[in-house]
């Protein structure tokens, strides 16, 4: 069998898929058939050592069923999700309040600080060193806030490592 009866053949056979899976597959077919001209063998045993065409056919349309099931919900996983509504639905809404109350508090912190902190900078910038209080005060409270800014990105660091 040619190339072209093999890859006619197969195009026939390949009924179940889309245009675009379709012509993926008979791309994928040809080059591998072109490979193996290349490495020596004529376009009959290279079409040979390839296989039956309907045999393929089944395995990749087995292959595209099997991954559009994993894609598509049931009738009855659908009618679970919306049955058990009432029950997760209240939860994510509480998952996502947490979540964000949580944000809202550190960043609420942090402004705190900086607002209760900004009279001391002013005071050791006006002062120039008079007051070695507000020097340290304001050291402090820088310190802080980069330990806090280091702790947040490492959590956002941990929380990206879980969702990979």
């Amino acid at each position: 069998m040619t190339k072209q009866e093999f890859l006619k053949n197969l195009n026939k056979e390949l009924r179940g898929l889309s245009k675009k899976e379709k012509a993926d597959c008979i791309v994928f077919y040809s080059e591998m058939i072109d490979d193996k001209i290349e490495e020596g063998l004529s376009e009959e045993k290279a079409v040979a050592e390839i296989g039956d065409v309907k045999t393929l056919a089944k395995e990749r349309s087995s292959i595209n069923s099997d991954s559009s099931d994993e894609k598509k919900l049931s009738a009855w996983d659908k009618t679970l999700l919306i049955l058990a509504s009432p029950i997760w639905a209240p939860l994510l809404v509480v998952a996502l309040a947490l979540y964000f109350t949580f944000w809202i508090v550190a960043w609420s912190l942090i402004l705190t600080l900086w607002a209760v902190e900004l009279p001391f900078l002013i005071m050791s910038v006006i002062s120039k060193g008079l007051f070695p209080a507000c020097e340290k005060i304001t050291r402090a409270t820088a310190d802080f806030t980069a330990q806090g800014m280091k702790y947040l990105k490492k959590a956002f660091a941990r929380k990206g490592e879980g969702r990979k």
